[in-house]
């Protein structure tokens, strides 16, 4: 199905990989999701169910906690961006978003007083006490585990769709692999919320940075949208007992363009709140996992062997040069790059940059007010 045409997001069956007479038909239903449309529903994914329902019991539980008690793990606590956000701290698209969260990570040490700056992207988490909820940091680093062992094995698969040796992007990754969990709470939005464009968003448009996505939907709310060619946005239902996965920017900039990241939001409308009864479903949850690449990585390690086969489905030349940029930007000077990728953490949480970064802060934020204060024409 092209993305231009989409209408639908793609389900697959990861139980149909384990048969050679059905692992072709998902490899050829996996490539034309990753790229012509960039998400996928995946069920049966090899995840614990029990460490999943855990998961999803545990974080409900901790984003119900009274705030002084999240609040003993804020954010602003930890250099490195983990912990408690509260409603509103995080900023996409220079506009607070309307949800509260807790960030973590897996858990490294933190780098030492003499290294750069944007290594403390890595480092140790905030964990609330254990007579506060039992068992939460034993759910959370539970699911971590098993996200981590799943994605290593879901990049085998994508690397096979595309006709590539099963282990192509394992260099790509650190070891122990690192990723992030958020765990977000969307509270039920004002009466008369406007719509997103107008009024408070979820989350604002935007394209994950990572390499790919792991979404558990835990609740049955609608809002979470993504928009095709058209500029049309299409509703991710949740789905009972999958994943949600998607291409993020590393990996479409990594494939030339070939992985599409796709743009994507969380709806606020109230009526996303709603039942098919009309009765109120509450505040939605919703707990990604991003799957990084090495903070070491260089772009001169960047090169895939694509089949040209393969690199010809790539039909539109403003993706391929979009993909280019995108490489030059994230791998093309490393350093600068992760530079970057730091001050853009600290425009996002900006309690985090003002109390452990603060003229870093105050100068990203002028780069953002003249950006603003720029004509169109002149933002290239």
């Amino acid at each position: 199905l092209p993305a231009y045409a989409l209408n639908a997001i793609p389900l697959l069956d990861l139980a149909t990989t384990l048969n050679a007479a059905t692992k072709p038909g998902f490899l050829a239903a996996l490539r034309s999701a990753i790229v012509d449309i960039g998400f996928l529903y995946i069920k049966n994914a090899t995840i614990s169910s029990s460490i999943r329902e855990t998961l999803i019991a545990k974080g409900i539980e901790a984003l119900e906690l009274p705030l002084h008690e999240k609040l003993k793990i804020e954010m602003a606590n930890s250099r490195h961006f983990l912990g408690y956000a509260r409603l509103g701290a995080e900023v996409t698209g220079m506009r607070a978003d309307y949800r509260e969260q807790y960030d973590f990570a897996t858990e490294v040490p933190a780098p030492g007083p003499d290294e750069p700056a944007y290594r403390n992207l890595r480092g140790p988490n905030q964990w609330p006490d254990e007579s506060v909820i039992k068992g939460f940091r034993t759910a959370v680093e539970s699911y971590l585990e098993e996200i981590a062992t799943f994605a290593i094995s879901f990049s085998r698969l994508i690397a096979e769709a595309l006709d590539m040796p099963a282990d192509s992007f394992e260099r790509f990754f650190e070891n122990p692999q690192h990723n992030k969990l958020k765990l977000v709470k969307y509270p039920v939005p004002p009466l008369n919320t406007p719509i997103p464009e107008a009024g408070i968003q979820g989350v604002g448009a935007h394209k994950d940075g990572s390499f790919l996505t792991f979404l558990l939907q835990a609740t049955p709310h609608a809002g979470l949208e993504i928009q095709n060619k058209h500029g049309d946005w299409i509703q991710a239902t949740p789905i009972p007992g999958t994943l949600v996965i998607n291409i993020g920017r590393s990996l479409q900039a990594l494939t030339g363009g070939v992985c599409t990241a796709t743009t994507h939001r969380v709806n606020l409308s109230p009526k996303n709140f709603l039942a098919a009864n009309g009765t109120s479903l509450g505040p939605r949850y919703s707990f990604p996992v991003f799957q990084g690449i090495r903070t070491d990585f260089d772009g001169a390690d960047a090169s895939l062997e694509i089949p040209q086969h393969i690199k010809d489905l790539v039909k539109d030349e403003k993706v391929r040069s979009e993909a280019e940029a995108t490489f030059d930007k994230m791998f093309g000077d490393s350093e600068r790059v992760r530079e970057a990728v730091f001050i853009s953490r600290i425009t996002s949480h900006q309690d985090v940059g003002a109390r452990w970064y603060p003229e870093l802060l105050a100068k990203a934020l002028e780069a953002q007010r003249e950006f603003k204060e720029k004509p169109a024409v002149e933002r290239k």
